[in-house]
């Protein structure tokens, strides 16, 4: 599900750091982060008082001009400035701005510098923009108004309502159309005012004197749209009580709304829309903020005695109410008392923690917002934002989404850290880096890496939302783990440069080379070589073990020995290489006096002649130096017999083998493919058939140039969607016979065929801390009865997202254990594909299948009551389907009695149970409505219509229909889930 959030302004505090995160995407702009006034800019972009540029651009720090300044303001103001072209006395307008010029200036929003000038092109203070905003209120109309000083006078009113609230602007420095953004819209949250004159002005011998002052007071109305931005009162002048008159209310009709309520994370925030539709949520400043330690002392003096002595407390964190914490009294949020240095609730380095207190509710709210690691899995571009999909690295709280849209672009593999509320993620970055030598480390505190120290985000100190403590394992299953002093090491961190994730920095195979010959020309020493990543080279050697290479004719000579490996290093255009003795690794080879080798896929060990030499493992690099080919890991690499070559072995593992061998690969290899498309292409090669399916993913990963199968059977094997398995291949590594291991299609009822393994019926019961549980041993695929797996870093979750009611494949990508969901009757498809070993208690698992159903999956019953059955109309299957008011439509319904339709059904009472889904299906309430058929048909192709007036934008809800009357009875005929679009 897609979820699109519009962008969470953050705390003014901790801007500095939280602006490096990416927020949602919505309808904001390219240059607009959470440094900006995003409330008012996406609030003014709604109405259409500012908008950005062509390039999609706001240039939220561009000064903003005179001529700008009367643009806004006739924008704000509605003026159909036209009307006014040509009627500006000022002579320095340029053609362009003189409308608006006109209009501002008509009304008497502003003035120029003289009766001629206008200065259109300086800078806007913020002096004048804010007497510009106030005349537009209704202040500043007599001349009285502005004593000796027009700008102390503006600044003093100004002020006095709160018109620079948000404002970083002084009273004579240019204005930036970000600070001019917050200025209009504190200025659509302010009442209006009317003048009351009470200057006395005596005129005689043409002599005017002045007394008094100018009072202004609240314009007010007791009509309710006065309350769509303040539901605030006050009185008039004539001293009538009523709801005071926003300048946003009166402008746009009650039409832009302004409602009080909490973000994701739990703190007060705003929310505006327009029109009904959501413009957005913004958070509140907090009255204080912190990254670090906080004590209980220090939440105490924040706060203050009276909010500790009498507020109501309530604290989140990650959204979430923390247990006992909700509308206590402060003394009951304080563990230690307030005065106490203890730590509170695990607050610390990288941990954001703010606080707001409401004195005229009485109320205090503290967030805790921690920062989790996840791995990008895929990156969808939708043309406007992008959607990423992730699979956690760290733990994550209950029902946690792992999808994101924004407008930022990420790439596969990218490791991310991010925020949540309540389930959804807010806010995503890519974790900076660092690299370097471990010199001291104090378990789950800090490390330091080259005498630089990075201090552990708070919450990987402790077990507060994880399940261990220590950095995020990114090499393997251990989840969480703390270096050792002198390893390599790659350190990620979170936005405020505290670690979070860590990758040992291993011995790297990419060291090494193959020499497979050597040659020589004027005593210069080359050689032709190998390296590891199947790359093959002529290369001019300079030292050989620390001497320089030569050859100075028979038996004279210092040159690299054909057949062996060597470390190499590369200096300018020469290449250093270091052999074994010298660089003291263990080399073994594999030759006719020493034994040749053998390795067999899935099968770790590897053999000299009759002797299990050493053991592959999953890393293990094999390079065949015949055609270069090169695979990872023993579970991949092709079967070889008769291996002439050489190996490294480190601690009894072959890190990596070059190999040469005329065996070639074994006919028992085998691999699983999953194909989504069943129509292959016919390929011509050199006169032999081939077919070509290019749907085809091995391990979740498209196959370039598409999965070939070389034997008409095996494609005749192919008819449906779903995981096969390649049990026998020819001498090209084509297919030549396959296996349907799982059917991953359905008929219109949700069924699978019978010959395959039925999706949905294995359950992961649970899949965490590092063990995949299934409740059916049939949902393992390599070892019986197996139920219980365990599963790491290297294990590939290929995922399988289905459509259509699940009678069709939507997408094939390689996820994580995170993507596992249910569908409508709490099932789940998981397989286990492939294990390590498969005679462990809980074997590691390789290649996890993991089936996602279709979200608005139906289930149509075939339910009767005696002779009589509600069926679908010929040709066609019920549809049931909710708009966003709630309102149901179903089609396509008949009843038949036996096998002919039942021409006499008239009346019928159509009842449906909807029950809402929170962590489980609970009954929400039962529909009934009364309809009257045509003949035999309930509901025809243009469907009836009923409704529930319990629903709101989002709920996930499961609906049994039931058919009755005399006649028939009652028939229960279908169950559906479905999700209840967004207003």
């Amino acid at each position: 599900m897609r979820n699109l959030k519009r962008a969470l302004s953050l705390a003014l505090a901790s801007v500095m750091v939280m602006g490096l995160m990416v927020v949602g995407s919505g309808a904001s702009y390219v240059d607009v982060s959470s440094e900006n006034n995003v409330e008012a800019i996406e609030v003014l972009q709604k109405v259409g008082v500012m908008t950005g540029d062509e390039n999609g651009k706001f240039n939220p720090d561009a000064n903003v001009t005179r001529n700008e300044m009367a643009v806004i303001m006739s924008n704000m103001l509605d003026y159909k400035v036209s009307n006014y072209a040509g009627t500006a006395p000022f002579t320095d307008v340029p053609s362009w701005a003189e409308p608006y010029v006109a209009a501002c200036y008509t009304h008497g929003i502003i003035s120029g510098y003289d009766a001629k000038t206008f200065g259109g092109s300086d800078s806007v203070t913020a002096a004048q923009a804010a007497l510009m905003m106030m005349k537009a209120l209704g202040y500043f109309q007599y001349q009285s108004d502005f004593g000796e000083d027009w700008q102390m006078a503006t600044i003093r009113e100004a002020n006095k309502i709160d018109l620079y609230k948000d404002v970083n602007a002084t009273a004579v420095a240019p204005m930036t159309r970000n600070d001019v953004a917050q200025l209009a819209l504190n200025t659509l949250k302010s009442y209006q005012v009317e003048a009351d004159n009470d200057t006395i002005n005596v005129n005689g011998n043409g002599v005017s004197v002045s007394g008094g002052s100018v009072k202004y007071y609240q314009l007010v109305s007791n009509d309710k749209m006065y309350k769509a931005i303040d539901d605030r009162t006050g009185l008039s002048m004539s001293n009538v009580s009523g709801y005071t008159k926003e300048l946003g209310e009166d402008l746009y009709d009650g039409d832009l709304e302004c409602k009080d309520e909490t973000d994701d994370f739990g703190r007060p925030a705003t929310t505006w829309s327009y029109k009904s539709s959501t413009i957005g949520t913004y958070s509140d400043s907090a009255d204080q903020t912190w990254t670090g330690k906080v004590s209980e002392k220090d939440l105490y003096t924040a706060a203050g005695s009276a909010a500790y002595d009498n507020y109501k407390w309530t604290v989140y964190r990650n959204g979430e109410v923390v247990e006992d914490m909700d509308r206590v009294n402060g003394k009951d949020v304080l563990d230690y008392g307030k005065t106490s240095s203890e730590r509170w609730q695990e607050t610390g380095n990288g941990v954001l923690t703010e606080l707001y207190v409401d004195s005229t509710e009485e109320d205090v709210v503290v967030t805790i917002i921690d920062t989790f690691v996840a791995e990008v899995t895929k990156v969808e571009d939708n043309g406007d934002d992008y959607t990423v999909t992730i699979s956690y690295k760290s733990d994550k709280p209950s029902k946690a989404e792992n999808e994101f849209d924004t407008d930022q672009k990420f790439s596969k593999e990218d490791i991310v850290v991010l925020t949540i509320g309540g389930t959804e993620i807010q806010s995503m970055a890519k974790a900076e880096i660092v690299e370097g030598t471990v010199s001291s480390v104090k378990d789950n505190d800090y490390v330091k890496l080259d005498g630089t120290t990075y201090n552990y985000n708070r919450a990987y100190c402790t077990t507060v939302i994880n399940s261990a403590k220590g950095l995020v394992n990114l090499d393997d299953g251990d989840n969480f783990t703390n270096p050792d002093v002198d390893n390599e090491v790659v350190l990620y961190l979170d936005t405020y440069g505290n670690a979070v994730a860590i990758e040992g920095a291993e011995d790297s195979v990419d060291d090494y080379l193959f020499v497979t010959g050597v040659d020589s020309a004027y005593g210069d020493v080359s050689a032709k070589v190998v390296f590891a990543d199947g790359t093959e080279e002529k290369i001019d050697i300079d030292e050989i073990d620390g001497v320089d290479a030569y050859w100075k004719g028979t038996g004279d000579k210092r040159v690299p020995t054909e057949g062996h490996i060597y470390k190499w290093n590369q200096s300018g255009s020469e290449y250093d290489l270091e052999s074994a003795s010298y660089a003291n690794f263990e080399q073994i080879l594999f030759d006719a006096s020493n034994g040749k080798g053998k390795v067999e896929r899935d099968n770790a060990s590897v053999y000299r002649g009759s002797d299990r030499i050493g053991t592959a493992d999953s890393d293990t690099v094999f390079i065949n130096t015949d055609d270069d080919k090169v695979w990872t890991g023993y579970k991949n690499v092709s079967s070889q017999e008769d291996i002439v070559g050489a190996a490294v072995k480190d601690d009894g593992v072959i890190t990596i083998l070059f190999m040469s061998s005329s065996s070639g690969s074994s006919a028992e290899d085998d691999d699983f493919v999953f194909i989504s498309g069943t129509d292959p292409e016919v390929v011509n090669d050199n006169g032999d058939k081939l077919y070509q399916y290019n749907s085809a993913y091995i391990n979740g990963e498209k196959v370039e140039g598409g999965f070939i199968v070389s034997s008409s059977s095996a494609k005749d094997d192919i008819v449906t969607k779903g995981l096969y398995q390649v049990t026998k291949r020819d001498n090209d590594d084509h297919a030549t016979e396959v296996k349907l291991v799982v059917d991953a299609t359905a008929d219109k009822k949700g069924n699978y065929e019978s010959g395959a393994l039925k999706a949905f019926e294995s359950y992961a019961t649970y899949a965490k801390k590092d063990i995949l549980s299934l409740n059916d041993g049939d949902g393992n695929l390599t070892a019986g009865s197996q139920s219980d797996f365990s599963y790491n870093n290297d294990t590939t979750f290929v995922v399988v997202e289905l459509k259509k009611d699940n009678t069709d494949v939507d997408s094939v990508y390689v996820g994580g254990v995170s993507d596992i969901e249910t569908d409508a009757e709490g099932r789940t498809g998981v397989f286990v594909v492939t294990v390590e070993d498969d005679g462990d208690d809980t074997p590691m698992a390789e290649v996890v299948l993991v089936i996602v159903p279709d979200e608005d999956t139906v289930i149509e019953d075939d339910n009767n009551n005696g002779d009589y059955k509600v069926v679908s109309l010929s040709g066609k299957k019920i549809e049931l389907t909710v708009d966003k008011n709630g309102e149901f439509t179903l089609k396509n319904v008949k009843v038949q009695k036996g096998d002919e339709n039942y021409e006499n059904l008239g009346d019928v009472t159509l009842s449906a149970k909807i029950e809402l889904y929170n962590k489980g299906w609970d009954e929400l309430e039962t529909v009934e409505e009364d309809f009257t058929a045509e003949k035999s048909v309930v509901a025809d192709s243009n469907g009836i219509k009923f409704s529930s007036d319990l629903l709101s934008s989002g709920d996930k809800i499961r609906v049994t229909l039931t058919l009755s009357n005399k006649t028939i009875g009652d028939i229960e005929f279908f169950t559906g889930s479905m999700t209840v679009p967004e207003a």
